[in-house]
């Protein structure tokens, strides 16, 4: 790794910083995403179950682990 392949992780844990090679991760705002599903939750709810979507930015963080 990275010379044969590449290895990508999600969520950006603090382990993805220590481990060797260091993992390059997609940065996801869990909290917010957690937060969101709540609340569209007990929008269905109250609303006889309309479905809700949202789309979250997310961020490419590059570290050891890929080649570009």
């Amino acid at each position: 790794i990275p010379a044969d392949l590449g290895v990508v992780g999600f969520s950006n844990s603090m382990i993805s910083k220590y481990v060797h090679p260091k993992l390059t991760t997609v940065e996801q705002n869990a909290i917010k995403m957690g937060q969101t599903a709540f609340e569209f939750f007990l929008n269905a709810q109250k609303s006889n179950g309309k479905v809700y979507q949202k789309v979250f930015d997310l961020e490419l963080i590059i570290r050891e682990s890929t080649k570009i």
